[in-house]
Parts: C-alpha cells; structure tokens; sequence
C-alpha cells in the first residue's frame, strides 16, 4: 500500500513508505486540518490516476495539483451532481480552471481517466 503525506500549508507531498520521518514547523492559528493521509492501492489493478492529487480554489480559479501528470477529462459538478464545466487534462502536474461561471459554494471536481475517477471537493468563496 502507498501512503503519502500532504502537508496542506506548504504544499509538500510525502511518501511515508520511502521516508517515515518528516519535519515542520507550526505556528499558532495553523489549521487543525493541515495534515492528510492518502491512502494508494499497488498490484494487478494499478491506476494511472495521481494518488496525491489536490484540489484548492483561489478567488474563482480551481486548481489541481500533482506530482505527476494529470490527464483525461475534468468535470466540476454541483454537490446535487449537475456537471457544470467539462474539459481535457494533458498531462500537466499544475492545472487551473476559469471557474468564474460558478457562484461562491461547494463543488466536486472529478478527475475521469481510463485508470478510474478521483473526485475532490472544492470551495469557492
């Protein structure tokens, strides 16, 4: 099994497997939610799909982050499930999204590829 640690306030992306010891500094007022486990799956099954991709919003733009190339389709959907943008991802590790359409809320945003579905949510203020 892989795990990775994410590291939500400087973006650091760990593999716990290779290298169980990491290192941070905290300070006062840090999210409680700062740090989250990703759980991968190795064998027969493997997915080409980005075990450590993220999803954050800043203003109306939504980005997906990878260490590793993000492609297939991108669908943002409301939280009752109406797809409201579509486009390609081409294989790029950073990918941002015009979502100046959607009004502030919550969305999911699933990443579609022949290797499966990953969706995360994301909130735009």
């Amino acid at each position: 099994m892989l795990v990775f640690l994410n590291d939500k306030k400087t973006g650091a992306i760990q593999n716990i497997g290779e290298n169980s010891t990491y290192s941070f500094t905290a300070a006062e007022g840090d999210d409680p939610a700062r740090f989250e486990l990703i759980f991968g799956t190795v064998g027969v099954n493997e997915s080409n799909l980005p075990v450590d991709l993220m999803c954050y919003a800043l203003r109306k733009t939504i980005y997906l982050k990878s260490a590793s190339p993000i492609s297939g389709e991108v669908v943002i959907s409301s939280l009752a499930g109406k797809q409201l943008l579509r486009m390609k991802a081409m294989g790029e590790s950073l990918l941002s999204i015009d979502g100046s359409i959607l009004a502030a809320g919550a969305y999911l945003v699933s990443l579609i590829s022949d290797g499966g579905v990953v969706t995360k949510k994301v909130v735009i203020n």
